[in-house]
This record gives structure tokens, sequence and C-alpha cells, in this order.
């Protein structure tokens, strides 16, 4: 797994990227040269670079599955734009969201019923 180091500096709508390096020691030094200011960077955050590629290559779809404790399905939507994978609940309707990418929506829905059971294996539902 190869790793992007971006140095990033502000917030919220004055968040911007403000150099990509390939190395922690390189964007370390980069913040250590600039002067110490809010604009100024001072934050690295740490990516993968191509992930999910084997996925994407063997034309899997991304899509959000919404699922209830018991394991019924409430909603799957194929998502559009940029494709991620994570998992939270949702407190208002007490529904495990997970986007994940899937051959179709009922290879989705078995996905997130394996995260489902794990899930409840290793924690208390929505906690």
């Amino acid at each position: 797994m190869k790793e992007i180091y971006l140095v990033t500096s502000g917030s919220y709508s004055d968040y911007g990227v403000v150099a990509v390096f390939d190395s922690m020691e390189l964007a370390k030094k980069y913040v250590n040269s600039c002067k110490k200011d809010y604009y100024l960077p001072t934050n690295i955050e740490v990516f993968e670079l191509n992930p999910d590629k084997e996925y994407l290559r063997q034309g899997y779809k991304a899509y959000q599955v919404r699922m209830t404790k018991e394991g019924d399905t409430v909603t799957v939507t194929q998502q559009e734009g940029t494709p991620s994978t994570h998992s939270y609940f949702d407190k208002h309707d007490n529904t495990l969201v997970s986007h994940v990418f899937a051959r179709d929506s009922i290879h989705a829905v078995k996905i997130v019923n394996e995260k489902r059971l794990g899930t409840l294996a290793e924690t208390t539902w929505g906690e």
C-alpha cells in the first residue's frame, strides 16, 4: 500500500491542500520550513494512493446500504461521484449505514449484513 502525504492549512471554507509528498519526512520538512501562522501549512494528512483499485478493475460499483440491527435492508442505493468505503450509525433511525464496493445490489446487501454481524459480535449496536 503506497501512501501520499498532503500538507494542508486552514479549516472549513479556508481549508486547502498546499502540497503533496511521497514521504512523511519530506512533508515534515516542508511544514517545518514554513513560518507558523494560521493560514500557512500546519497539518499533514495521510492517504492511501489508489485505494480500492482492484474493485474498480473488476467493475465493482459503489453502493450505500442502510440496515437495521435485525438485518432488514432499509435502502440500497448505487452511489455516484467519488466512491468511498466506510460505515457509521445513524442515531436518527438506529440503522447501520455502509458504503461498499460490490458487483450488484444483492452483493452489497450481503457485504453489509456480514459487517452488521461483526458489529453485533464486537460491540453494542450504535456505539
